[in-house]
């Protein structure tokens, strides 16, 4: 799981992984991310494959 791949490090760190063959699990905060969404559709096109899921990974105490 790779936590803020929408955009900078962590979308390069996702493109990384992916490009070695693994499957990545793409977190954002809501289903409606589009940055996360792009991201994603970029790793598939690029012949990745992604499991999108909705995740806060704020801790709120």
């Amino acid at each position: 799981m790779v936590t803020g791949a929408s955009k900078g490090i962590g979308k390069g760190i996702a493109k990384v992984f992916s490009n070695q063959g693994v499957k990545i699990m793409i977190a954002a905060r809501s289903e409606t991310d589009e940055a996360s969404y792009i991201t994603g559709q970029q790793i598939v096109v690029d012949g990745g494959q992604i499991l999108p899921e909705s995740l806060d990974a704020i801790n709120k105490m």
